[in-house]
Formats: structure tokens, sequence, C-alpha cells
């Protein structure tokens, strides 16, 4: 089940920029977080409420009578609410896996810009990387001005780079 999806969600990322691809992320992440979400805060609680029973079931239970179904049952549901609930927390980490285009798509963009090739950050200033030489901006032939590197025309005067 995992692996089938696992294997979507980085088909979705892969495409992160087509809209119908987006709208699909969209509804799988709320999905996923969702269900996530409720599972872990199920399966946590039922931990926590399976613990204090157990140990309350304990404190009544009189030595002399030996074990009886109010130290057993509490004992016995404390995995099965214990791996829910860590299923649900691996369930919506992977729903905050998938990237949404737009503002994600816009935040990954920003911080490669940022950085050269060779991992050096690049100042706004800057038209070579001052590690390694390479060009990090484009400057207009039209007007002079100083473009990101990834950019296929001039932001002030239109003119392809």
């Amino acid at each position: 089940m995992f692996k089938q999806l696992t294997d979507e969600i980085k088909k979705l990322n892969a495409d992160v920029a087509d809209f119908a691809t987006q709208e699909k992320a969209k509804v799988l992440r709320k999905q996923l977080i969702k269900w996530g979400l409720v599972m872990a805060v199920v399966g946590f609680v039922g931990v926590f409420v399976c613990f204090t029973l157990f140990v309350v079931g304990g404190v009544t239970t009189t030595v002399g009578s030996g074990i009886t179904a109010r130290v057993i049952v509490p004992f016995i549901l404390f995995v099965p609410c214990g791996c829910l609930g860590g299923l649900g927390v691996t369930i919506a980490k992977l729903g905050l896996s998938i990237l949404i285009g737009g503002e994600t798509a816009k935040f990954v963009d920003k911080s490669i810009n940022d950085r050269c090739e060779c991992g050096s950050t690049i100042e706004a200033d800057e038209i070579f990387c001052s590690k390694c030489g390479r060009s990090v901006r484009k400057t207009c032939s039209n007007c002079g001005e100083i473009n990101d590197i990834s950019s296929e025309y001039c932001k002030k005067c239109g003119t392809k780079l």
C-alpha cells in the first residue's frame, strides 16, 4: 500500500507545474493529512487511556487475586493503539511531502536561485559567483537590466535574453 502511495506522490511531485496534477495533488494531500491526523490522535489518546487504565487497574488489583481483565485488556490494547498512532503520523507525513504548485513552487525556485551550482550563496548584486566564477545573472542586451539566470525575458523591457 505504501509503495503505491509513495510512487503516486513521486509522480505528482515530478509534474508540479501541470494544473490537473496540482488539483489531484491538493485532494490527495488534504485527505492524507486529515486521515493521518485523525488516526494519530485516536491512536495516541488510546495509548494514554490504556496506560492509565493499566496503572489504575494494577493498583486496585490485590496481590492475592492474580491478574484480572482490568489489567489484561488495557495491556493488550496498548500496542495496537500505539501502532495506529504511528501509522497516522506516517500517513500525515506522506501528505505533507506532496508539493503543490504556486506558493510551494515559488519557495523552491527562490531557494534554488539564491545558490550557485557550486553551493555558494549568491548575493543580490552579484553577477558572477564569488566562489567559482560562474555567471549567476543575465544582463539584458537592450536595456542593461540584470535578471536572474533562469529568466528567459528581461523583467524591465521584455526583450528575450
